[in-house]
């Protein structure tokens, strides 16, 4: 009898240890992978790059190429990384965040340079670009307190003009009023 139960222990402590070894190796998968896209990411960021993203990257390291891109100055291809990762639907909800923000961003960036150079119409529409990808940014996480300043900046630009009533006789009008879509170029921002 006492044969039986040693062996039932061996076998015990045999499905034991496979079923540990299991545990182990499921979570080390993620840990690698996580590993991987690390070093990757870093390796993006240190590179000089200059053209669009290989199609095997990532969704982070397709982010961390989008933002390496931008920082050497090929803002086209950064947009063009940035929109496909906010348009996608498979994409992760913090990484579809991070890509509303960066755009708004460069497109803020873009209408704080044209405002300073008197390029009204530029200005305006890139600060209307701005303000989209900033609120599409908090939409999906309504507490992003750097989307809300920026917002607050493009605001600041680029402000919403009231709409009209519509039922007034524009001859009956003597005055015109005048609502300046430039009302200044602050300077600032996360």
């Amino acid at each position: 009898m006492a044969g039986v139960t040693l062996k039932s222990a061996s076998l015990w402590l045999g499905a034991c240890s496979m079923l540990l070894l299991v545990a182990v190796i499921v979570d080390a998968v993620p840990v690698l992978n996580a590993y991987r896209i690390n070093s990757n990411v870093e390796r993006i960021m240190q590179s000089s790059i200059r053209e669009p993203a290989p199609e095997d990257l990532s969704h982070e390291e397709r982010l961390a190429y989008a933002w390496r891109l931008n920082e050497l100055g090929e803002e086209e291809l950064a947009v063009a990384e940035y929109r496909l990762l906010a348009g996608s639907t498979g994409v992760a909800e913090k990484i579809r965040i991070a890509a509303h923000y960066n755009l708004g961003n460069i497109y803020l960036r873009d209408a704080l340079a044209e405002a300073e150079d008197i390029n009204v119409d530029q200005a305006r529409t890139r600060g209307q670009l701005a303000k989209a990808q900033l609120r599409d940014a908090l939409r999906l996480d309504p507490e992003y307190w750097d989307a809300r300043y920026n917002l607050e900046l493009a605001h600041h630009i680029v402000p919403d003009l009231p709409l009209g009533e519509g039922g007034e006789d524009p001859e009956a009008v003597e005055r015109e009023d005048v609502y300046s879509d430039m009302s200044g170029s602050p300077y600032g921002m996360p």
